[in-house]
């Protein structure tokens, strides 16, 4: 009898010791409620909130990207299949990605065909002219041109025109950076064509220089406000107006249409190589960039053929 009364006194113990435990655990939860440790937002709601935050960064960085290649991006691009690898893919290309092939081979063979030529077309347009009249000759064509011995009155005079020679040189003859032809008779013609290159190569240095310094500056305008095509636009137009000034306009001074040049050649370049990736699919970003680019060469190693042809038929 005496073992079951303690028995019975210890869970009765137990049983008040559990309802003081629940209510001061109750107790503590109503502490930490008004504290705001319940109710507050835990780690996991905190982790969720800053990736709600940085999901949204990403939309508006998305967005404006978007609106960046909006003028050049092909809407198939992103709807093509997966790359397979290899030249096969470039069956896969749209049509914006060879619009932008096309615009980069009559763009840069605008450009650097025509610089290796410009020194040449530079000297005869402006610093080493040649004399407009057949007639032109010296008095005495047997005889070196001196003070006594004057270019006729069919030739132009000063430093920019080719000096008349007597009948017996002939032009095709001269290499000026040979030492016997630097004195005698041939001496100010070969200080003339020296004098004139060095003028030429100074006015051909500034589209390099001007794309030197801009281009930077135009493709992080181009990343900030977009508008590849009209970029692509615009510096095609400006070649045009350039080299119509050359053509045309002899009497522009030929650092005018070199600046044009070199803005235009900057703009080109600062558009059209970052708008690639956006007309293809992103596993042929590589091959995209190599086709771009052998089929620029081509068109660079046959341009110069035809300036060739255009020139020999133009005399």
């Amino acid at each position: 009898l005496r073992g079951q009364v303690k028995r019975v006194d210890d869970h009765g113990a137990e049983d008040a010791g559990s309802a003081g435990s629940g209510t001061m655990n109750a107790s503590l939860l109503d502490n930490e409620a008004e504290a705001g440790f319940v109710n507050g937002p835990g780690p996991s709601d905190s982790a969720a909130a800053v990736t709600t935050t940085e999901l949204g960064r990403e939309s508006e960085g998305e967005a404006a990207r978007t609106r960046s290649v909006s003028y050049v991006a092909d809407p198939d691009a992103l709807d093509t299949p997966a790359s397979e690898g290899g030249c096969a893919d470039v069956a896969k290309f749209g049509k914006s990605f060879w619009l932008l092939t096309f615009c980069c081979v009559v763009v840069y063979g605008d450009v650097i065909p025509f610089n290796n030529v410009a020194s040449s077309l530079l000297m005869e347009r402006n610093y080493f002219k040649p004399q407009y009249h057949d007639s032109c000759a010296l008095e005495n064509p047997k005889q070196c041109q001196s003070n006594a011995n004057k270019p006729n009155s069919h030739c132009e005079t000063g430093d920019i025109w080719i000096p008349p020679l007597p009948y017996n040189i002939s032009e095709d003859d001269i290499v000026c950076t040979d030492d016997k032809w630097k004195k005698g008779c041939t001496k100010d013609y070969c200080d003339g064509e020296v004098a004139a290159e060095s003028s030429a190569a100074f006015i051909m240095s500034i589209p390099y220089f001007m794309s030197a310094c801009l281009s930077p500056i135009l493709g992080g305008t181009v990343d900030k406000v977009g508008g590849r095509a009209i970029v692509c636009m615009l510096s095609a137009s400006i070649l045009v107006l350039v080299h119509f000034i050359l053509g045309y306009m002899t009497e522009i001074n030929p650092a005018i249409p070199m600046v044009g040049q070199g803005l235009a050649y900057s703009m080109f370049a600062s558009a059209l190589w970052p708008s690639v990736p956006y007309t293809v699919n992103k596993d042929s970003v590589g091959l995209a960039y190599g086709v771009i680019t052998a089929v620029q060469n081509a068109g660079l190693a046959g341009l110069p053929l035809v300036v060739s042809a255009v020139y020999s038929d133009s005399d």
